[in-house]
């Protein structure tokens, strides 16, 4: 039983070493947030065109101050330049006609939640981003990711 534990605890020890190494080197992300439901992601150079349910990895500039962080923020793709964009007065999105979410008035903590209204084709160099939790903060309020922000793609691991 003994032998058991060791090797359990030698294991444990190495995967917390790779895992260090693997985030210092920049491969390896891993996301705290409920709002994605992935919480270890593999990190490499996005493609010249990101497709709809690409995850990417980006340079978050919070133009409300809403959350208080700017950083980097993992979301997935939900409509890409040439789509069309639809957002109601009730805060409902459409991407090309098929609903993809809903905004919300507020936030967990009550704060009127800002609303990214817009209704036509999403410009060349621009993505809808959203996070995979309800009460994620994404395009849903603070609008297009530019192509210049997005610094890598990201895969799911875990």
């Amino acid at each position: 039983m003994k032998k058991v534990c060791r090797y359990i605890y030698y294991f444990a020890a190495g995967m917390i070493v790779f895992l260090s190494v693997a985030v210092l080197s920049g491969h390896l992300s891993i996301t705290t947030t409920p709002s994605m439901k992935y919480r270890i992601w593999f990190i490499f150079s996005p493609g010249d065109d990101l497709d709809r349910g690409s995850y990417i990895r980006f340079l978050f500039r919070d133009p409300f101050g809403f959350v208080g962080e700017e950083g980097s923020a993992i979301k997935r793709v939900v409509c890409i330049p040439g789509d069309h964009l639809k957002s109601d007065a009730q805060r409902n999105f459409f991407c090309n006609g098929r609903f993809i979410g809903k905004g919300k008035n507020f936030s967990l903590q009550g704060v009127p939640a800002p609303h990214f209204a817009y209704d036509g084709e999403i410009p060349k160099g621009k993505y809808f981003v959203m996070g995979d939790h309800p009460d994620s903060y994404d395009s849903r309020y603070f609008g297009f990711v530019s192509k210049e922000d997005v610094l890598s793609e990201a895969k799911p691991i875990f």
